[in-house]
């Protein structure tokens, strides 16, 4: 018998079990939908900004050898995307969530500060990050 896998889900905020399916739901897609973008030339993260009633507003994925930018990570590319979809650098009205396949660098989460995105879901944290990739993003504060 094949044992299902299990999601852990982590957040910046209190997640009641509503928030905790639907950002499984979302993470878990996300994590399918990699092999289509890494087979497109992208690296292995992808990162997707929905409103609070669940519409998508942006998505996309890791495209720093792609592009060579070394700034085009998923969450930074998908925050590009709301803003331009949204006409405005400032999402804080628009009551977004970002869900990312794994733990954001400390400069996305400047990134997502500054473009006020108040809550943030992810599967994978960092230190699984740096085991299968053996890249350590850097040094975070505890």
């Amino acid at each position: 018998m094949k044992k299902k896998k299990k999601t852990s889900i982590i957040a910046n905020e209190k997640i009641d079990n509503s928030k905790l399916i639907k950002a499984s739901k979302i993470i878990l897609e996300l994590q399918q939908d990699l092999k289509k973008y890494i087979n497109k030339g992208c690296g292995p993260f992808l990162a997707a900004i929905y409103d609070s009633n669940g519409n998508l507003v942006a998505k996309a994925a890791n495209n720093v050898v792609k592009k060579s930018c070394s700034n085009n990570h998923a969450e930074i590319n998908a925050i590009k995307l709301a803003e331009k979809k949204l006409g405005t650098y400032d999402l804080s009205p628009y009551d977004l969530s970002l869900y990312v396949t794994s733990e954001p660098c400390m400069m996305c989460l400047g990134g997502i500060m500054w473009s006020g995105i108040k809550a943030v879901y992810y599967g994978v944290p960092s230190e699984r990050v740096t085991k299968i990739t053996g890249f350590d993003e850097c040094l975070r504060p505890d």
